[in-house]
């Protein structure tokens, strides 16, 4: 009885191994956004390829419902769309690993194959995000140490997700964005005209981190070993020399490598659910009034 006892167990154990070291692997859903070349980087190294799947979306919108249905383990959202996503049934299942943040600055960006230069913008209409204006107050003041005429300038405010879309279109000949607008919007295929980094993010009332956020990363919450984990490969990864990031993203956006030398590049760090609650309270039109 106790051989048959010890068998009996030895069967459950290895078949429980074998479930273990073929198990599925997680998949991480995200939107293809130039902002993620560490998730490039993990995925193209031997501990993600072991650990994980990266798939495209159309949408971080797309990656949520992915979430809510279970099925993807975890995902890159928009914290505007994780917002949304907070309010419907099954967010409960969820829990928030880190969050991807991008230097703040203001940059302006022209149309793929415009001559446009920055001293040539009077007359011209150059889109303005109506989500947060102080972009335009931080461009003026930045751009009056130049000979250059803005009296003339026909701002179009548009909201932010609006603006890389109407300059595709050509409705405006150029835009005043933030900088992680900026790593889009060349990806894209268009221009940069300006660029100022040192742009203080926050104000008075609001830590900098609503400005800076960009991404939140969402888990199935019982997968607490499985998130471990993942979370020490993409820590690990954001930490890597430029050059590798920067080489991951280009392959993952099939640009030359060249293309994003002279920008910044996003950070992954841990996160809790608090942020959630921070950006919730924080974020909208009276953060940038």
């Amino acid at each position: 009885m106790v051989t048959l006892l010890l068998v009996i167990l030895c069967v459950v154990f290895a078949f429980q191994s074998t479930q273990k070291l073929f198990s599925p692997k997680a998949i991480i859903g995200h939107n293809g956004s130039p902002l993620l070349a560490f998730l490039y980087a993990a995925d193209e190294g031997d501990e993600g390829r072991e650990a994980f799947t990266a798939a495209k979306f159309n949408s971080s919108a797309d990656v949520g419902y992915a979430l809510l249905s279970g099925t993807i383990h975890a995902g890159f959202i928009e914290p505007e769309k994780a917002l949304e996503l907070s309010r419907l049934s099954g967010f409960d299942n969820l829990v928030v690993l880190g969050k991807v943040t991008f230097p703040y600055g203001v940059t302006v960006i022209t149309k793929k194959g415009s001559s446009l230069r920055l001293q040539d913008i009077n007359g011209h209409h150059i889109g303005v995000p109506s989500d947060n204006p102080a972009l335009l107050k931080e461009f003026t003041t930045a751009v009056s140490k130049y000979p250059v005429q803005l009296k003339q300038v026909n701002y179009q405010f548009l909201p932010s997700d609006a603006i890389i879309p109407a300059l595709d279109a050509g409705k405006i000949h150029g835009a005043i964005v933030k900088g992680s607008k900026s790593v889009i919007a060349i990806s894209d295929g268009h221009n940069i005209l300006f660029q100022k980094w040192d742009m203080e993010p926050g104000n008075e009332c609001c830590p900098p981190v609503i400005d800076q956020l960009e991404f939140v990363l969402l888990a199935q919450k019982k997968e607490q070993t499985r998130n471990r984990a993942l979370v020490e490969i993409l820590t690990g990864s954001a930490a890597l020399n430029p050059s590798v990031l920067r080489a991951a993203l280009s392959r993952a956006e099939h640009v030359p490598e060249t293309l994003f030398a002279d920008l910044p590049l996003a950070s992954f760090e841990l996160a809790d659910n608090q942020l959630l609650s921070l950006f919730s309270q924080h974020s909208g039109t009276d953060h940038h009034k």
